[in-house]
């Protein structure tokens, strides 16, 4: 297992401090800062939210990689934006946006020796779970997706999601989804506070998936819709049982702490690190 950070934090941080006039320069500056930080901290992993894409458009493509090729000793993975974004959204003209994104993001990862790479699924908007195909439009645009990307070298994981995103929710959404998208090149990122939020049975989770779990977000929830990702230790999250659940499944992938605040990080590396 290696431990690390997800640079949404300092995302955050740098929009509450308004320092930077265009989402390029925060990003950059934030992605920096997740990097300095995690070496600092005797970390060597970290996860980068490229959201919004701009980042990955033109010049500013070129100034990403040399940024994340500066630290070699950070093993990066990508996740891929997902505002205005969806795989499992009937509007074609949404669907086909966002497959050509998450395939230019696959092409980054290739540049910067990104190994594993998160999508979110979506989320089921108005009238969508009437139409009775929301799960089989994801599936299609997965194997769409996947059959672009193939000769990228990837672990395409999907992200299950909190409760008041609709969709992709529980063991039994995402066991089905497994079972009837029939390829062996997607896998699951699993985030713990999301799970939370919907009150999962997470070891029925990891009996019915855990071949599939190549990726962890380790995230804590207080419930009440909030998804505001606090000090790992202070939600409803048993960590005790999500260690447990990772010892006997002999998991051995990256485990990306995702907070919300940078201040709240230096606890949360001390708690973590008592499982290990």
């Amino acid at each position: 297992m290696e431990l690390g950070i997800g640079s949404i934090a300092f995302i955050y941080d740098s929009i509450n401090n308004g320092k930077f006039s265009n989402s390029i320069d925060l990003l950059l500056n934030s992605i920096e800062k997740t990097f300095t930080f995690a070496e600092q901290n005797n970390l060597r992993m970290c996860e980068l939210i490229v959201d919004p894409p701009e980042i990955l458009i033109g010049e500013n493509t070129q100034k990403f990689i040399d940024l994340c090729n500066s630290y070699p000793s950070i093993e990066k993975q990508l996740h891929a934006p997902y505002a205005d974004l969806s795989l499992c959204t009937h509007n074609p003209w949404i669907l086909n946006a966002s497959i050509e994104c998450y395939v230019h993001i696959a092409e980054i990862c290739r540049k910067i020796n990104a190994k594993v790479y998160t999508v979110h699924p979506g989320d089921a908007k108005f009238l969508h779970h009437s139409y009775n195909g929301v799960r089989n439009r994801l599936i299609n645009s997965v194997n769409k997706l996947l059959d672009k990307i193939k000769n990228n070298n990837l672990i395409t994981c999907l992200e299950n999601m909190p409760k008041m995103m609709g969709f992709f929710l529980n063991y039994k959404e995402i066991y089905k989804f497994f079972s009837e998208v029939k390829r062996n090149d997607i896998y699951f990122t699993w985030d713990t506070g999301h799970s939370a939020s919907c009150d999962d049975n997470i070891e029925k989770l990891w009996e019915k998936i855990h071949t599939k779990i190549k990726n962890i977000h380790l995230v804590d929830d207080l419930g009440n819709f909030s998804d505001t990702h606090p000090t790992l230790g202070k939600g409803n999250v048993n960590f005790k049982k999500v260690f447990d659940l990772i010892e006997k499944y002999n998991y051995n992938g990256a485990l990306i702490m995702e907070l919300h605040k940078v201040e709240e990080l230096p606890n949360s590396i001390e708690y973590i690190r008592k499982f290990f």
